[in-house]
């Protein structure tokens, strides 16, 4: 498998390491023999500053840019180094590339973004976890399913399982930003310059939950994700935008 900046899945570009753990963690968790990186920052760190000051003059830096590549060079090439890392993993989102043609670069198959049922029923998504949490249970510092909701009101309820675990909620925040969501606008080629201003007006909603290591399954987890309760008199559709697991070691 190989892990192309540019081509980034939609919604992910310019991520974290934490992001690059988890995605590079469970292709060798799922057999891969070998990773590859393409369009990749490969240049030391003096020239990446000179890069970024020259694009930074010509107003072409992004400040949400994340240059995690020089990092992630040191730790994705075998399991043991990327173990006990913090990690963070992500279902797939569905988009195009700047050239999209035919079905191989829309990621047409992807599950994500959904829209969630009025009537309770739980959306239903499977997440890849490589390490083997319950047995780290005593190293974990925090574990949470992230989900970020498009359409939904102050007063709507969501609620949430792993593996058939019901989650206690942890944080709701209903002022999220997150500048490569263009809901309800059409969703724009992924890739091309990366620049993604923030829109101040944007109102996602996030949502944290709880997850007891002991829930969690080496590999597959399924995940549901569901509306508890909506207020009354709203006709708009919620979307569930995104859906992460977030794992912190102590």
């Amino acid at each position: 498998p190989c892990f192309d900046d540019h081509h980034a899945t939609d919604g992910y570009r310019f991520q974290s390491i934490e992001f690059l753990r988890g995605v590079f963690g469970n292709w060798w968790a799922r057999g891969a023999h070998s990773v590859a990186t393409f369009n990749w920052a490969n240049a030391s760190p003096e020239m990446c500053q000179e890069y970024i000051v020259n694009r930074w003059m010509r107003g072409e830096f992004n400040e949400g840019e994340h240059h995690a590549q020089g990092q992630a060079y040191l730790e994705v090439g075998s399991p043991r180094t990327l173990a006990g890392k913090d990690k963070v993993f992500a279902v797939e989102r569905r988009g195009g590339y700047p050239w999209a043609e035919g079905y191989f670069n829309h990621n047409a198959c992807s599950p994500l973004p959904l829209l969630l049922r009025n009537d309770g029923a739980a959306a239903l998504l499977d997440l890849h976890i490589c390490d083997p949490v319950r047995d780290l249970a005593d190293t974990v510092e925090a574990l949470i399913l992230r989900a970020v909701i498009f359409g939904a009101r102050e007063g709507d309820q969501f609620g949430a399982k792993l593996n058939g675990v019901e989650l206690e909620t942890a944080a709701v925040d209903h002022n999220w930003k997150d500048p490569q969501i263009f809901s309800p606008a059409p969703q724009p080629a992924s890739g091309g310059t990366g620049r993604y201003p923030v829109n101040p007006a944007q109102k996602l909603l996030r949502v944290d939950f709880r997850v007891p290591p002991g829930a969690c399954n080496l590999s597959r987890n399924r995940a549901e994700v569901r509306i508890a309760s909506r207020i009354p008199y709203c006709a708009q559709e919620i979307a569930l935008e995104k859906l992460e697991i977030h794992l912190k070691y102590k």
